[in-house]
């Protein structure tokens, strides 16, 4: 996904999620083009269960760079007609380098291709028969490698498995979920207080960038680290961090979680003792999209931060020495 916004030099305000069926087809919607989108591509994409995204589809009054570029990241793969000279083509490939997202680029028979153009591979059509059969055949390589296969890499220790949280959260713009169910504070962990001190760098760093963080609170230890995480709360200017505590009553440490910009997701495995802790990562939209639906069912049932101190205070909920 594109990190920033190549005009406004933001994060993106729309946050585009890759849907892995979805496909984005740049092709003049005229004729002869509009029949060679309506009989070739079309029925290519739907016979392979895939979706096509074209910007007449989608009317909007934003401005249409802005439209092309979310349907860009809106999608697994893309189709680019270059038959024509057209501006669109050039923004649209260069979207498209910036993503590495499989990409298929087709041009008639016999036509003129622009210089920048003319040294990529490319598919030559004759009729939208011909572009069907030949989208269909190339399609499959191209979105069942985009979709079959996600990145994972392991890790034996805890220190490297934030360290690499660190090279993550360096190339994230929007949003981090994270987790700390367990009964250990993170300055029990050497190297650890560091990575959550990194976290609130990135906030600061990030103002239109969002933090959200669970916690469970079971002894005074972790009483005393939500405490400090609620002066921070307080003290932020942004709002762009926020705490809640859930219950875990269980003697041993959840399966906790970082998910990044709901495209990477760091799961850590405890064993025995504390700092026994391993893991991995998983780099993959659709698998993170699971996590995230996770992640939101466990925070909408937990406690505000603030609003679970004050029951502690009022003798509401006990914690453990």
């Amino acid at each position: 996904m594109i990190e920033r916004c190549f005009k406004t030099g933001r994060p993106c305000a729309f946050e585009p999620e890759e849907s892995p069926d979805q496909v984005f087809v740049g092709i003049p919607y005229k004729n002869p083009f509009k029949d060679l989108f309506e009989y070739g591509v079309r029925p290519a994409l739907e016979e392979l269960g895939l979706s096509p995204w074209i910007a007449y589809e989608h009317p909007s009054s934003r401005d249409i760079f802005c439209k092309l570029c979310e349907g860009l990241q809106s999608s697994s793969a893309a189709i680019i007609d270059i038959s024509e000279p057209n501006p669109n083509v050039h923004f649209e490939l260069g979207i498209l380098a910036g993503t590495s997202k499989p990409t298929i680029l087709i041009k008639q028979k016999g036509a003129d291709v622009s210089t920048d153009l003319k040294g990529m591979e490319n598919l030559e059509y004759d009729g939208a028969e011909e572009l069907c059969e030949l989208l269909k055949k190339h399609l499959t390589q191209a979105t069942t490698k985009a979709r079959t296969y996600p990145k994972v890499a392991g890790y034996a220790t805890y220190r490297e498995f934030y360290r690499d949280c660190s090279l993550a959260l360096d190339q994230s713009s929007k949003k981090v979920d994270l987790t700390h169910i367990r009964d250990e504070p993170p300055q029990d962990f050497e190297g650890v207080s560091d990575w959550f001190g990194e976290v609130i760098k990135w906030c600061d760093e990030h103002p239109y960038g969002k933090v959200r963080r669970l916690i469970a609170v079971s002894n005074d230890r972790m009483l005393a680290w939500a405490q400090e995480l609620a002066e921070y709360v307080k003290n932020r200017p942004n709002y762009n961090f926020e705490v809640r505590v859930c219950q875990w009553t269980a003697n041993f440490p959840a399966i906790n979680m970082v998910i990044f910009d709901r495209r990477r997701v760091f799961i850590a495995l405890t064993g025995f003792g504390a700092t026994e802790t391993a893991g991995f990562q998983v780099s993959d939209r659709l698998i993170a999209d699971y996590f995230v639906d996770y992640y939101n069912n466990i925070w909408g049932k937990s406690d505000d931060l603030n609003n679970f101190l004050d029951r502690v205070a009022k003798g509401e909920i006990c914690i453990d020495e």
